[in-house]
């Protein structure tokens, strides 16, 4: 995988996680399970590609 595609599946974590924020009562457990998804998808990344940048990704996702 290259930037174009992090870039892509990050600003799709953005988006969902986005909607999660919008869900009502269910919203810590949906944005838990995105925060989830995403360090675990940015682990499987960095082995992927070594000059992958795990915390831009995060931020880029809208991850604190």
């Amino acid at each position: 995988m290259n930037k174009k595609h992090f870039i892509a599946v990050a600003a799709e974590i953005r988006s969902q996680l986005e909607h999660a924020k919008n869900l009502g009562a269910s919203t810590m457990v949906a944005t838990h399970t995105v925060r989830v998804i995403t360090s675990g998808l940015s682990n499987v990344f960095a082995r992927q590609n070594p000059r992958f940048d795990r915390e831009r990704f995060l931020a880029a996702c809208g991850i604190e």
